[in-house]
């Protein structure tokens, strides 16, 4: 937020840009109790760049489940027992472990970590039950048979884990939440800047090692116009807001 707080304050000449993300965007300014830029009228929007998604693991000796559709009845049936760990209070697992439970009308009890790689070492060991964690950190364990992929939280199936459904296919598009990246500019930037940052970074995505590097990362490449992008942001912001206030999550 640190970052997003200075490139806010910084002039808009071009000198200054913000590599911004679901986090910084849809989630920090409704749980921070002071957060020094409004996430709509601080910035220019400029480039979306790509989104990682987030598949919905458990550990099968906790969860003796198999499906999503499995996972969702397990939870409501075991009512507010339930474990999920995420990499930290506000990240974009937190995120979609709220939406999890307002859309599946469930109860969890959340187990915030210090980071992915300790989340996932209390996922192996049966501290926390399921976790929503991004693909790049979950495939080993999956591929290793330790983990077990239930959906990824995006419209469709990714390459990195075809077998996984996407969790659209059970019903839930609202919980197609992507974990996504992008460029932002303090408000105010000069079009002609806006028009030539737009362009450069959409020749620098269709570049062939930009894109096998992109692979490498389990982050899926995608474009749009600024306008789009724009309509894109406000959408988040006003679809992850009320679920963000009305879970009461707070952070100081």
């Amino acid at each position: 937020m640190i970052g997003a707080q200075i490139a806010a304050e910084s002039a808009p000449d071009g000198s200054t840009f913000l590599l911004s993300n679901i986090v910084l965007i849809s989630v920090s300014p409704f749980i921070y109790a002071q957060v020094a830029y409004d996430p709509l009228k601080s910035f220019s929007h400029l480039n979306f760049i790509g989104a990682a998604t987030t598949p919905i693991a458990v550990v099968p000796s906790s969860l003796p489940v198999k499906t999503f559709a499995d996972l969702v009845a397990c939870t409501r049936a075991a009512k507010d027992t339930v474990t999920f760990g995420s990499s930290g209070v506000g990240s974009a697992g937190h995120l979609v472990g709220e939406f999890f439970q307002c859309e599946c009308k469930v109860k969890l009890n959340h187990i915030p970590c210090m980071g992915s790689a300790p989340m996932i070492t209390d996922l192996l060991g049966g501290q926390v039950q399921m976790s929503f964690d991004t693909l790049r950190q979950i495939v080993p364990h999956l591929e290793t048979g330790a983990l077990r992929g239930l959906a990824v939280t995006s419209p469709k199936r990714v390459g990195a884990a075809p077998d996984v459904p996407s969790v659209v296919e059970f019903g839930y598009p609202r919980l197609a939440v992507e974990n996504w990246i992008a460029l932002s500019a303090p408000a105010g930037l000069p079009v002609s800047i806006a028009v030539t940052t737009h362009r450069y970074v959409t020749e620098a995505l269709a570049l062939p090692e930009v894109g096998k590097r992109f692979d490498e990362l389990s982050i899926e490449r995608r474009t749009m116009s600024a306008a789009d992008f724009q309509k894109f942001v406000r959408a988040e912001v006003g679809e992850y807001a009320p679920v963000l206030h009305a879970a009461g999550i707070e952070v100081n």
